[in-house]
């Protein structure tokens, strides 16, 4: 159970990275609770509520640098293949989305950039690809104090040396 205070950085499991800005008491459909109020990278405002029940479903604490290492190793590895058809391509998608682990994220955006080398992404790969990657670099690089355009660089060296040699 963790327990957020003003400043601390997150991961929300749809809206990606952002810190917490206020914890303010809002009513909603009639009943008053405490929310997190949380500004993304995108600069969103996203509210959350403080009950820890229901904000372990939503939040996560930033990464450790321990774990960028398992995501350089993960996007070294072999790819998974990605399904033949676009209704498996989308089912493996929407479970790496819903799954709110930057290790899933690493995964797909390593399957995703292979098959894009290999044959044309649609449409809803792409915009996968780009919101996997703007999720992973922008918590890889709150984790390790760099920019985003850094975390990006050094991100496509890896896949370029590992699956383009």
């Amino acid at each position: 159970m963790s327990t957020y205070s003003i400043g601390d950085w997150v991961v929300h499991a749809n809206y990606g990275v952002g810190e917490v800005r206020s914890v303010e008491t809002r009513t909603i459909s009639g009943d008053e609770a405490d929310y997190y109020k949380i500004k993304t990278t995108d600069d969103l405002f996203v509210w959350v509520p403080v009950d820890e029940d229901d904000d372990q479903e939503y939040l996560r604490d930033l990464t450790t640098p321990r774990r960028i290492q398992e995501v350089l190793e993960v996007l070294r590895n072999d790819p998974k293949e990605l399904p033949r058809k676009s209704y498996g391509r989308q089912t493996r998608i929407s479970k790496a989305k819903g799954n709110h682990s930057i290790i899933e994220k690493a995964r797909l955006v390593r399957d995703l950039w292979v098959h894009r080398q290999e044959k044309r992404l649609g449409m809803k790969e792409r915009r996968a690809l780009q919101w996997a990657t703007q999720h992973l670099v922008a918590e890889w690089s709150l984790t390790v104090d760099e920019s985003p355009e850094e975390v990006e660089q050094k991100m496509y060296q890896v896949l370029r040396k590992t699956h383009l040699a």
